[in-house]
């Protein structure tokens, strides 16, 4: 959810629910606990009352880098057996999957 809020900010828990394929009351769940950790802001949507915006603040964006550099080198362990022509191939259906996963979601 840090991810999806980093690159698109101020989306509204509908909006974030639809991205990643969660319910509205998980969504609000996780929306919570962020911010309870300060890892996102929310506030009331000035055109809709009804709904929430949700931006990843600054405390959030340093977690999403300090990780980045742990989840790089943790994936490069994980193919390093793989000679560089199977690593292609393996990203290259591990992409198919999720494109495959996504299709269905949209469909269901």
């Amino acid at each position: 959810m840090l991810t999806a809020l980093s690159m698109n900010p101020w989306l509204d828990q509908k909006a974030i629910g639809r991205e990643l394929s969660l319910d509205r009351t998980t969504t609000a769940e996780v929306l919570k606990r962020l911010g309870d950790k300060g890892l996102v802001e929310t506030r009331v949507n000035p055109d809709d009352r009804r709904s929430r915006l949700s931006v990843i603040t600054t405390d959030g964006l340093n977690l999403i880098n300090d990780l980045q550099e742990s989840i790089h080198r943790s994936q490069e362990l994980l193919i390093e057996p793989l000679s560089p022509e199977d690593r292609v191939v393996f990203m290259r259906l591990l992409a198919q999957l999720v494109d495959a996963h996504e299709k269905k979601e949209k469909g269901a």
